[in-house]
């Protein structure tokens, strides 16, 4: 009884029960909101409104690859209280991330007709600009989570995530049930997006408030951080997003449509798990800054991440019809249950890859951004080459993540002998 009331005390089980718990009934919120929007969309509008999703998921994680950066300088000025050091480095990349946000917007506005051509969406021009405003609002607004993840503010960041999910439910009702369908569930989304953000500087005001001496950032070594960190991100998502894109663009709408309802469910895997990834990172950071080694944090987050990916995959594969009806009303979504068991062997095998990567960038191990990349290109090529049905792309993105699953394990042991 002592060791598990000891267990539950350390800070992985608890930070992450906080997350967990804030994470799960805000990601319950978006499971309700997705179930809602499938059942009151049309097959084509929802494969629309899923692929556009996936593209801000891209970049909204794309956006997240400074999050390492961030959280690695200044979880250990948090811990000794050096607020200017903290304030150097928000200052040093805001500018920056800026104007990489705007430059992403005005793509998007002017390559709008081509974006929804490519992704055969009709009448897609105004979607398109809502979805480059959402991408800029998810760029800047990483400067701030990632500050919160730092000083370990698990709580307000459930609380923002609550916010943000009920918001996208709530807004998402009202909008579709007022005839703007797709368009509707855009406008949602961006809301809550913004409300967020702006709630947040309240939590950040100890930055702005204080009187910090001026410290000189070395912009240099934040970006030889940020740069490979952001690409193993880039790269990581790539792997859990591409599929939905090129099947967008490869099959039919109603195909599409089908795939994205599979995704929806077999990414519960990953909301369910990803909690854990979220609090070792900050912590890791912390030990490797004190100069401590990882002790049981990464075996113990491996442990977790597998228990609770690999149970819900069994029962994928038991109860594949129960589970899509039980999330998708549409009987047509039913034409996927077969594949629903394998969706979830790709996202256990990804679920896990995000444990390793995150520990990695936690010890500054950065060029593993090049063994990721090489994994997200040969899947896109790979689903690109062979894609005759559901089953060959999902055995293209397993086989792709088991391979880089065995690299991260080698490389993983070859460090722990070493420490």
């Amino acid at each position: 009884m002592n060791k598990v009331l000891v267990l539950a005390k350390h800070p992985l089980i608890s930070g992450s029960l906080i997350i967990f718990l804030g994470s799960t009934f805000g990601n319950f919120l978006n499971f309700i909101f997705n179930i809602f929007i499938s059942r009151n969309l049309t097959l084509q509008d929802y494969g629309t409104v899923a692929s556009l999703m996936a593209i801000i998921n891209l970049f909204g994680i794309s956006a997240g690859a400074i999050t390492p950066t961030i959280v690695a300088f200044t979880s250990g000025s948090f811990l000794k209280n050096d607020l200017s050091f903290v304030k150097g480095v928000y200052l040093k990349i805001l500018k920056p991330l800026l104007i990489i946000a705007s430059l992403f917007l005005l793509a998007f506005i002017s390559f709008r007709y081509p974006i929804a051509e490519f992704l055969n969406i009709e009448n897609g021009s105004l979607l398109l600009i809502i979805t480059g405003i959402i991408i800029f609002i998810g760029f800047i607004s990483v400067l701030n989570i990632s500050l919160f993840q730092a000083r370990l503010f698990f709580k307000l960041m459930s609380f923002l995530n609550l916010t943000s999910s009920t918001l996208k439910l709530s807004l998402g009702i009202v909008f579709v049930f007022s005839g703007l369908k797709a368009l509707g569930v855009m406008v949602a989304i961006l809301i809550a997006y913004l409300a967020p953000y702006f709630l947040g500087f309240v939590f950040l005001k100890f930055l702005f408030v204080k009187r910090v001496e001026k410290v000189e950032v070395d912009f240099r070594k934040l970006l030889g951080f940020a740069m490979p960190s952001g690409l193993s991100l880039l790269g990581l998502t790539a792997i859990i997003s591409t599929d939905l894109v090129l099947v967008k663009h490869l099959f039919d709408t109603n195909s599409a449509g089908i795939y994205a309802g599979l995704a929806l469910v077999g990414k519960v895997i990953f909301f369910f798990t990803a909690p854990i990834g979220v609090v070792m990172f900050p912590l890791m950071s912390r030990r490797h800054t004190n100069k401590k080694g990882g002790g049981k944090l990464v075996p113990l987050s491996l442990a977790l991440v597998a228990v609770a990916s690999f149970g819900i995959t069994i029962f994928y594969f038991l109860f594949p019809d129960f589970v899509l009806s039980l999330f998708l009303k549409n009987t047509e979504y039913l034409a996927a249950s077969s594949y629903l068991g394998l969706y979830g062997v790709f996202i256990s095998l990804y679920s896990l890859c995000s444990i390793l990567m995150y520990y990695f960038l936690s010890i500054k191990k950065t060029w593993i951004y090049k063994p990721i990349l090489g994994v997200a290109i040969f899947q896109a090529l790979g689903i690109y080459l062979f894609h005759n049905s559901f089953g060959s792309i999902i055995s293209i993105s397993i086989f792709s993540t088991f391979m880089l699953l065995t690299f991260f394990t080698v490389y993983y042991f070859n460090i722990s002998k070493k420490s």
